[in-house]
């Protein structure tokens, strides 16, 4: 392996074999990704489900949702006949006819009926209130599970991202090692200046600096990815970019779907509901009752029995303030609950805004970026020739080389910043579950 290290870039050795090994190691960030098959690869939708399905605060908000139906039936059962039955039994004492206390036996059942007539819209409001707390606890469970997504994509993107960006880092370590190697020989042997060792001595350890930083941020994007998912991840397949997901213009976007504003909504829907059932305490209240009862004891000779059916009217004339207290804090929580849905859509407006401008950006970039990746290309071919020819020093094909290194890197840095951008463009229009579906 030293022998062939000696031999790249050498005027006089094997030339032929020194552009082949260098078009070789341009192609090396990719190679690992193009070998990766379809069927082995993680794709991103089995990765969401993976983050989905384990996740403790998914389970959390399941929960919520089922508690809250619960407390939907539950109101809506006061719509319902009641039915009750009382029963008791003992001893008792009491004086006879002849002034006597004496001690028997007693006992008692009761069946009674009820049937809610009016209670000044009350049930009917707690109902209302009720369905809106469930869609404000299903819409909360929602907006976890887009903001897991959107955590998810960026991560999964990362993970490639970096990978990448670390190969091509290799790939510039190897680079510089080769030539300091071959300048080092050149310099021992008198026919080279010792600041060219120093030059490429210094631009090696910058190399290896970057290299260590591309390291530190895909371990990052893997732990973050462990955390959401429970595997490290494994040839990730990168996502096609979802082009027909993506308004075309600003003017086509709505954040109904947004899971924070229909949560906001939902929110205050249930405070007017709220207010409607403080508002029902002024109101009188109707029940049709039916109720029998049967008493037996020792002070009577018979069955003691009784029936009847009545509609008993129940209003509150006064209650030091109270009811009004409640209405007053209802108004109070339609205040709050209206900034928080306003609040919500400015976080929405300007979250897709910044995705929408990075998105646009990175379309210009892409070009710019391609456009001189593919300038640099050619270049570093017309340098290799006339390195070839003896008209051009190492340190500047180095440089050039180096140069073309940053632009690959950048151009494949900004073409997944630009799939990221996409994805925090769809999360703010509350498609991106969908999207990846």
């Amino acid at each position: 392996m030293k022998d062939r290290k000696r031999n790249y870039l050498s005027r006089s050795r094997v030339r032929p074999a020194s552009k082949l090994r260098l078009s070789l190691l341009s192609l090396i960030a990719f190679v690992s990704f193009a070998g990766a098959s379809a069927s082995q690869a993680q794709t991103l939708s089995e990765a969401l489900d993976a983050t989905l399905a384990r996740y403790p605060k998914i389970r959390v908000l399941e929960s919520r949702v089922l508690i809250e139906q619960n407390k939907l039936d539950g109101e809506r059962a006061a719509r319902r006949p009641q039915l009750s039955l009382s029963m008791r039994g003992g001893e008792e004492r009491f004086g006879n006819d002849k002034g006597f206390q004496v001690y028997g036996e007693t006992g008692n059942a009761s069946l009674q009926g009820k049937q809610l007539l009016f209670d000044g819209g009350n049930t009917r409001h707690r109902i209302s209130e009720a369905q809106a707390n469930l869609r404000t606890s299903e819409e909360s469970l929602r907006k976890v599970r887009e903001d897991l997504a959107l955590e998810l994509t960026l991560t999964y993107v990362n993970v490639i991202k970096y990978t990448r960006l670390v190969n091509l880092a290799e790939q510039s370590v190897y680079l510089h090692e080769d030539a300091l190697e071959k300048i080092r020989e050149k310099f021992e042997a008198g026919a080279g200046p010792k600041a060219d060792v120093i030059l490429v001595n210094a631009r090696l350890a910058m190399a290896k600096a970057s290299l260590e930083a591309r390291n530190r941020q895909l371990k990052i994007a893997n732990n973050t990815f462990l955390k959401l998912t429970g595997t490290y991840p494994d040839r990730l397949q990168e996502p096609a970019f979802p082009e027909w997901a993506l308004p075309e213009s600003i003017d086509e976007v709505s954040f109904r779907a947004n899971p924070s504003v229909r949560t906001a909504h939902s929110e205050l829907q249930a405070t007017y509901s709220r207010r409607k059932v403080a508002e029902s305490a002024f109101r009188p209240k109707l029940n049709f009752v039916v109720e029998g009862d049967a008493a037996e004891s020792d002070r009577y000779e018979k069955l003691q029995e009784d029936a009847m059916a009545l509609v008993t009217l129940s209003y509150n004339i006064f209650d030091g303030g109270r009811r009004r207290a409640e209405i007053n804090r209802a108004n109070s929580q339609i205040s709050e609950a209206d900034f928080k849905l306003q609040d919500s859509l400015i976080e929405a407006e300007t979250a897709f805004a910044n995705a929408w401008n990075e998105l646009t950006s990175t379309n210009e970039r892409i070009y710019l970026l391609e456009t001189h990746r593919d300038a640099m290309e050619s270049v570093v071919s017309a340098y290799h020739e006339q390195f070839e020819l003896g008209k051009r020093p190492l340190i500047n094909l180095l440089d050039v080389e180096n140069e073309l290194s940053s632009a690959r890197a950048s151009v494949e840095e900004e073409r997944l910043n630009r799939l990221q951008a996409a994805y925090r463009l769809l999360s703010a229009m509350g498609e991106l579950t969908a999207s990846i579906k």
